[in-house]
């Protein structure tokens, strides 16, 4: 979507699915992503402003819900690994089927 040059150099996109599924709006829906608080302060684009408006109405309803983050007690999240170069990893399985395993647990 956009490119920030300057500094740690960003990219920033949305990653869908093959079911179309698109992780932004998932991860925010289920509660596991926060909006940054100054999100849509500066001039985006029609689509990004479009984008944001959805993505405040998931984060609401996963806030209603006490989704995620917003669980008043309990819920973590344990992450197994993480990638050292993100950037080398799209390179190397750009355009290949990525087989994952997803565990939900509640406690």
């Amino acid at each position: 979507m956009y490119k920030i040059p300057t500094g740690a150099n960003r990219e920033y996109g949305v990653i869908s699915l093959p079911n179309r599924t698109a992780l932004p709006d998932a991860a925010v829906a289920e509660g596991w992503l926060k909006l940054r608080d100054d999100a849509g302060r500066k001039d985006d684009s029609e689509d990004a402003i479009t984008l944001l408006e959805k993505l405040q109405v998931f984060e609401a309803r996963a806030k209603a819900d006490s989704k995620g983050l917003w669980q008043e007690s309990g819920g973590r999240i344990d992450s197994v690994s993480e990638l050292s170069d993100p950037k080398e990893f799209v390179e190397d399985n750009k355009g290949k089927d990525l087989s994952c395993m997803w565990v939900e647990s509640s406690i």
